[in-house]
């Protein structure tokens, strides 16, 4: 954290949950009302704030202001952020600029770049900016800024989805929430749903999507600088932040990406991986990670195929001993999906290939996964949802909109019935007395079964 900010306040820069302000400035509209209510709910502040930097705990008092004039902006006459959020707690703050678009407005880099400026020069921790661009954690900003800049000042991006969505799932937590805040968490919400406030979620692929996806079909190879490839990657680290966000509001639960270290520390590398492996196998993956599911659902779009698949992963259980006992443990927690697009693959140790058939064979048949060789047992299952797009997958648009479709109809159908195997608990052995009795047991118990056969047999 900074010293304290070298800026001159007074209330009446405070934010108004009831801004004045012209019909036009629906920017600086949203903007007024979302900050007076990180105001005034800890929960939110702490939901969002937190992961910044700043702890925000029952003294912590957050406060937020419009049109501050810094002691240092003689070098940006021009350059106006849209306001500014200092954290409190006792004789530590912590300070934040903010700039706001909304609709189809977009962050431009000159201007963060100034505003970088101005909050380094003015001892403020960091600039958040608000728009309807997506980045996968709030450190991966969608400018670029020189490291001498940010060196001195952090700076972080939420989406208005994410904004909302985070507040729609305080509003649903069994976490009990002051009811002045809930009633304020509840009108921000209706605030940032409706369509005139001007949040909206990704809809189509950047740049030349279908150009992209023709030439992969014709058999181009593809290039690691190809503005498209890039572009193309670009897109689909927004839509599956998208897609996280439209899937917490649903399940009611906060959804991740699974990303490695690196790529979470550094969004370059990210971009620069994805890109190598986007022109090397024509597809683009993305994995998620679902508090208490059974695996991480993985979502690859295969731009050679044109297919979309949605799959988990389980571990077959080993306290099953046959390959149709093992298959049937599978198939009876997916008696209610109805889908006809499910695919059931297993896995076999050494070096047996992979076997695969429809949920619908499987059931009528469990052995029909079965290699050539009876004795094997298959180690791990794939169920997964294939998706053959066709010439709709080309659609910048199309493609998001069946992308989500999968995604949901894979987890509704498939995802929340499956359950990963646990072990049984380990017994205490039996005294000898116990094995003896247990032994004589067994022993009635398969003379009264031969007395049963030989009496059906007379």
């Amino acid at each position: 954290m900074n010293e304290s900010p070298n800026i001159t306040l007074n209330d009446e820069q405070l934010v108004r949950l009831f801004p004045i302000l012209a019909e036009t400035s629906k920017e600086g509209r949203s903007l007024c009302v979302f900050l007076a209510c990180l105001s005034h709910i800890r929960e939110l502040s702490q939901t969002l704030l937190a992961p910044l930097g700043p702890n925000i705990g029952v003294r912590t008092k957050v406060r937020a202001y419009t049109e501050v004039r810094f002691n240092h902006d003689l070098d940006f006459p021009e350059s106006r952020p849209d306001g500014l959020i200092i954290v409190t707690t006792g004789s530590r703050s912590w300070s934040a600029l903010v700039e706001a678009k909304i609709g189809r407005a977009k962050l431009d880099e000159q201007q963060i770049a100034s505003y970088a400026k101005i909050a380094k020069a003015n001892k403020i921790d960091a600039l958040i900016t608000i728009s309807n661009e997506f980045v996968t954690q709030p450190d991966h900003h969608p400018i670029q800024l020189e490291r001498a800049i940010t060196k001195y000042v952090r700076l972080y991006h939420w989406s208005w989805a994410n904004v909302s969505t985070q507040a729609k799932l305080l509003l649903r937590s069994r976490d009990s929430i002051d009811p002045n805040a809930r009633f304020l968490l509840h009108e921000l919400t209706r605030f940032l749903d409706h369509p005139s406030t001007g949040v909206t979620h990704f809809n189509q692929m950047m740049g030349n999507w279908k150009l992209l996806v023709g030439s992969v079909i014709a058999g181009e190879q593809l290039s690691n600088d190809s503005k498209d490839v890039i572009d193309a990657v670009a897109s689909w680290h927004q839509e599956t932040r998208d897609l996280a966000l439209l899937m917490s509001d649903q399940i009611d639960t906060e959804i991740s990406i699974k990303l490695s270290q690196l790529h979470k520390t550094d969004p370059k590398q990210r971009i620069k991986d994805d890109v190598k492996n986007l022109c090397k196998t024509a597809q683009l993956r993305i994995e998620y990670r679902i508090p208490d599911a059974a695996a991480p659902m993985l979502v690859c779009a295969d731009l050679r195929g044109r297919t979309i698949t949605v799959g988990m992963t389980l571990q077959a259980p080993s306290d099953r001993k046959t390959g149709r006992a093992r298959t049937n443990w599978l198939v009876r927690q997916l008696e209610k999906c109805t889908s006809e697009n499910v695919h059931v693959q297993a896995f076999w140790p050494g070096r047996a290939k992979a076997t695969q058939s429809t949920l619908e064979n499987v059931r009528l048949d469990p052995e029909i996964l079965q290699p050539t060789n009876q004795n094997l047992v298959p180690k791990q299952f794939e169920v997964r949802l294939v998706y053959d797009l066709g010439h709709r997958f080309s659609g910048p648009q199309l493609f998001v909109e069946k992308l989500e479709a999968s995604v949901f109809e894979f987890y509704e159908q498939v995802g929340q019935r499956l359950k990963r195997w646990q072990p049984v608990a380990p017994k205490i052995r039996p005294t000898s007395n116990e094995a003896q009795t247990e032994e004589t047991k067994v022993a009635s118990e398969a003379e009264i079964e031969n007395e049963n056969l030989a009496d059906t047999a007379q």
